[in-house]
């Protein structure tokens, strides 16, 4: 796509607009907006100053909506040490109960205090002691009843302790998407659920080839289902159930329907953003 005058003149008012004035942009401008970037994504070879010009807006609708970005070394580091913590402390109640509830406790803290800090709410006390609260207070009570109660229970409460590893871990998907792809990944930001993502360097990711961004978004989505499936190995191994196994199941049919668009509100996650991708794909092979 080479931009015509008038549409970079639009496009450079626009991008001003974004830094001033943000609120006051329609959703139709926002939608002419991504038309000019649909249509740069179809083309075998875009011009770099086209691209520039696009990034440069996104980056500023980006920042308006999303907020700063975290480091993806303190982040990531923090993440997938709690994730693999919290494996070794599951296991390690069925010998020492005690010693792997309490490092599970101190891991769950990590993780809440992580969460918020990436998702740059780590200034709003109310939410913290909210989240607190419902990761690690929970937990705690949790496990208190049902060791007064019921070994077994416990146990079996804990097991499912497993499932947080997936998204301790889910960002190492985008990290090998972003490899594979050649697309440069800049930070740790929240997506629009509230959950800890990727922030993709935009020009990197409008220079690629049509059918090597697809990957940033295939392996972020299906890292799910495998690093699940992996977990759910580990307690069929040391708890001797195949219960957790559900997980996995459950989170592949749910990329399914993320990808054909039938996943409600929920819609829009990595298999959406795949599904879309190939429509891409297809359009820039016909245009070949």
């Amino acid at each position: 796509m080479s931009l015509e005058t008038n549409d970079k003149d639009w496009l450079i008012n626009f991008g001003q607009r974004c830094d001033t004035d943000y609120s006051s942009i329609s959703k139709e401008e926002k939608k002419k907006y991504w038309k000019y970037v649909g249509k740069l994504k179809r083309l075998d070879k875009p011009r770099l100053e086209d691209a520039k010009l696009l990034s440069e807006i996104r980056e500023k609708m980006y920042m308006k909506r999303f907020g700063e970005v975290k480091s993806t070394w303190i982040v990531n580091s923090l993440l997938s040490f709690v994730g693999i913590g919290i494996v070794i402390a599951i296991v390690l109640m069925k010998e020492y109960l005690w010693a792997g509830m309490i490092i599970s406790w101190i891991l769950f803290t990590v993780l809440a205090i992580t969460f918020l800090w990436s998702i740059d709410k780590l200034d709003n006390w109310k939410l913290i002691v909210f989240v607190l609260f419902i990761i690690v207070g929970l937990t705690i009570i949790i496990d208190l009843i049902l060791y007064s109660a019921s070994i077994k229970w416990l146990y079996i409460f804990n097991q499912i302790g497993f499932i947080i590893v997936v998204p301790c871990l889910y960002l190492n998907g985008r990290i090998v998407g972003g490899w594979i792809s050649g697309i440069r990944l800049e930070g740790v930001t929240r997506d629009i659920y509230y959950l800890v993502t990727m922030k993709i360097n935009y020009e990197s990711y409008l220079m690629a080839r049509p059918d090597k961004r697809q990957w940033i978004f295939f392996f972020g989505g299906i890292g799910t289902v495998v690093t699940s499936a992996i977990v759910s190995f580990v307690n069929l191994i040391y708890y001797d159930s195949y219960a957790l196994f559900i997980f996995p199941i459950l989170l592949f049919f749910g990329e399914i329907l993320d990808y054909k668009a039938k996943a409600g509100k929920l819609s829009g996650g990595e298999f959406n953003h795949l599904r879309r991708e190939r429509k891409i794909i297809q359009d820039w092979k016909n245009s070949l």
